[in-house]
Protein backbone atom coordinates (compact mmCIF):
# COMPACT_ATOMS: atom_id res chain seq x y z
CA UNK A 1 0.00 0.00 0.00
CA UNK A 2 1.42 3.58 -0.65
CA UNK A 3 1.69 5.71 2.18
CA UNK A 4 1.82 9.20 2.16
CA UNK A 5 3.18 10.19 5.41
CA UNK A 6 0.55 14.49 6.22
CA UNK A 7 0.75 15.47 2.64
CA UNK A 8 -1.99 17.72 1.39
CA UNK A 9 -4.02 16.96 -1.88
CA UNK A 10 -4.20 19.73 -3.52
CA UNK A 11 -4.86 22.04 -7.06
CA UNK A 12 -2.04 24.24 -8.63
CA UNK A 13 -1.13 27.09 -7.52
CA UNK A 14 -1.03 29.66 -10.47
CA UNK A 15 0.25 32.37 -8.49
CA UNK A 16 3.93 30.39 -7.73
CA UNK A 17 7.01 32.27 -8.58
CA UNK A 18 10.45 30.83 -10.37
CA UNK A 19 13.02 30.25 -8.21
CA UNK A 20 16.26 31.99 -8.78
CA UNK A 21 19.44 29.94 -9.16
CA UNK A 22 20.76 30.69 -5.86
CA UNK A 23 17.79 29.41 -3.87
CA UNK A 24 17.55 26.56 -6.57
CA UNK A 25 20.56 25.03 -5.45
CA UNK A 26 19.83 25.62 -1.66
CA UNK A 27 16.62 24.16 -2.03
CA UNK A 28 17.90 20.97 -3.97
CA UNK A 29 20.17 20.37 -1.24
CA UNK A 30 17.09 20.47 1.23
CA UNK A 31 15.08 18.47 -0.63
CA UNK A 32 17.62 15.69 -0.39
CA UNK A 33 18.41 15.92 3.29
CA UNK A 34 14.96 16.37 4.67
CA UNK A 35 12.80 14.45 1.83
CA UNK A 36 11.27 11.12 2.69
CA UNK A 37 11.56 8.56 -0.12
CA UNK A 38 7.77 7.46 -1.22
CA UNK A 39 8.46 5.30 -4.73
CA UNK A 40 11.93 4.92 -6.32
CA UNK A 41 11.73 4.13 -9.75
CA UNK A 42 14.36 3.11 -12.00
CA UNK A 43 15.33 4.23 -15.67
CA UNK A 44 12.72 4.57 -17.95
CA UNK A 45 11.66 2.86 -21.36
CA UNK A 46 8.77 5.23 -23.50
CA UNK A 47 8.18 6.70 -27.00
CA UNK A 48 7.97 10.49 -27.96
CA UNK A 49 6.81 12.33 -30.84
CA UNK A 50 8.13 15.96 -31.62
CA UNK A 51 8.90 18.81 -34.10
CA UNK A 52 10.92 21.60 -34.44
CA UNK A 53 10.42 25.08 -34.32
CA UNK A 54 6.74 23.90 -35.21
CA UNK A 55 7.16 22.16 -38.48
CA UNK A 56 4.24 20.51 -39.86
CA UNK A 57 5.87 17.19 -39.53
CA UNK A 58 5.96 15.14 -36.04
CA UNK A 59 9.06 12.23 -35.86
CA UNK A 60 8.75 9.49 -33.12
CA UNK A 61 11.40 9.66 -31.02
CA UNK A 62 13.22 7.04 -28.55
CA UNK A 63 12.65 9.16 -25.17
CA UNK A 64 13.77 6.43 -22.96
CA UNK A 65 15.98 7.33 -19.95
CA UNK A 66 17.74 4.06 -19.73
CA UNK A 67 20.37 5.38 -16.81
CA UNK A 68 18.16 7.37 -15.32
CA UNK A 69 15.86 7.73 -12.22
CA UNK A 70 12.94 8.91 -10.36
CA UNK A 71 11.70 9.47 -7.44
CA UNK A 72 8.46 10.54 -5.67
CA UNK A 73 8.95 12.31 -2.25
CA UNK A 74 7.07 13.91 0.79
CA UNK A 75 8.56 16.61 2.32
CA UNK A 76 7.49 16.52 6.06
CA UNK A 77 8.49 20.27 7.28
CA UNK A 78 5.79 21.88 4.73
CA UNK A 79 3.38 18.82 3.67
CA UNK A 80 4.31 18.75 -0.27
CA UNK A 81 5.94 16.37 -2.62
CA UNK A 82 8.33 16.91 -5.27
CA UNK A 83 9.32 14.65 -8.02
CA UNK A 84 13.76 13.98 -8.13
CA UNK A 85 14.67 13.01 -11.51
CA UNK A 86 18.26 11.54 -12.30
CA UNK A 87 19.13 11.74 -16.28
CA UNK A 88 22.11 12.92 -18.50
CA UNK A 89 22.29 16.01 -16.38
CA UNK A 90 22.33 14.79 -12.94
CA UNK A 91 20.10 14.67 -10.11
CA UNK A 92 17.17 16.89 -10.23
CA UNK A 93 13.97 18.16 -8.54
CA UNK A 94 10.98 19.50 -10.31
CA UNK A 95 10.23 22.04 -7.94
CA UNK A 96 14.17 23.36 -8.22
CA UNK A 97 13.47 23.37 -11.50
CA UNK A 98 10.69 26.16 -11.43
CA UNK A 99 7.90 23.23 -11.31
CA UNK A 100 4.41 23.28 -9.50
CA UNK A 101 3.92 19.93 -8.21
CA UNK A 102 0.91 18.88 -6.68
CA UNK A 103 -0.64 15.56 -5.56
CA UNK A 104 -3.64 15.35 -7.16
CA UNK A 105 -5.27 12.02 -5.68
CA UNK A 106 -4.10 8.71 -3.77
CA UNK A 107 -6.30 5.65 -3.87
CA UNK A 108 -5.73 2.05 -3.60
CA UNK A 109 -1.91 2.57 -3.93
CA UNK A 110 -1.86 4.34 -7.02
CA UNK A 111 -0.59 7.98 -6.88
CA UNK A 112 -0.99 10.77 -9.06
CA UNK A 113 1.34 13.88 -9.31
CA UNK A 114 1.31 17.00 -11.63
CA UNK A 115 4.33 18.77 -12.55
CA UNK A 116 4.04 21.79 -14.62
CA UNK A 117 6.54 24.01 -15.84
CA UNK A 118 5.60 27.41 -17.03
CA UNK A 119 8.19 29.84 -19.35
CA UNK A 120 7.85 32.42 -21.99
CA UNK A 121 8.01 30.59 -24.72
CA UNK A 122 5.70 27.62 -23.65
CA UNK A 123 3.87 25.18 -20.91
CA UNK A 124 4.75 21.75 -20.20
CA UNK A 125 3.06 19.39 -18.39
CA UNK A 126 4.23 16.19 -16.84
CA UNK A 127 1.64 13.55 -15.39
CA UNK A 128 3.09 11.02 -12.56
CA UNK A 129 1.23 7.68 -12.09
CA UNK A 130 2.83 5.58 -9.27
CA UNK A 131 1.10 2.46 -8.45
CA UNK A 132 3.05 0.82 -5.37
CA UNK A 133 0.45 -2.57 -6.25
CA UNK A 134 2.00 -3.27 -9.30
CA UNK A 135 5.07 -1.58 -8.72
CA UNK A 136 5.46 0.85 -11.57
CA UNK A 137 5.16 4.26 -12.78
CA UNK A 138 4.40 5.89 -15.69
CA UNK A 139 4.82 9.43 -16.88
CA UNK A 140 2.84 11.74 -19.68
CA UNK A 141 4.64 14.59 -21.13
CA UNK A 142 3.25 17.72 -23.06
CA UNK A 143 4.88 20.75 -24.13
CA UNK A 144 3.05 23.18 -26.11
CA UNK A 145 5.26 26.12 -27.18
CA UNK A 146 5.23 29.39 -28.52
CA UNK A 147 6.36 28.76 -32.62
CA UNK A 148 9.06 31.34 -32.29
CA UNK A 149 10.83 28.87 -29.90
CA UNK A 150 13.87 27.08 -30.81
CA UNK A 151 12.87 23.68 -28.77
CA UNK A 152 10.68 20.81 -29.79
CA UNK A 153 6.82 20.45 -29.01
CA UNK A 154 6.93 17.50 -27.33
CA UNK A 155 4.39 14.48 -26.17
CA UNK A 156 5.83 11.01 -25.02
CA UNK A 157 4.62 8.29 -22.22
CA UNK A 158 7.41 6.87 -20.53
CA UNK A 159 7.25 3.98 -18.40
CA UNK A 160 9.65 2.26 -15.43
CA UNK A 161 10.39 -0.15 -12.58
CA UNK A 162 9.92 0.87 -9.23
CA UNK A 163 10.75 -0.34 -5.75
Amino acid sequence: MLQIPQIRVERLNSGASLLLGVLVLSFLVATKSNAETIMSCGGTQGWGYSNMNAHPVWSRVDDSIPDGSTTLVSMPQTQEVDILFQDAYGMNSARANGAEVALMDVKNGIANVLAVYYSASGVTIENYVFDANQKVMFVTTTRTLDPSSTLQSKASIRWANCQ
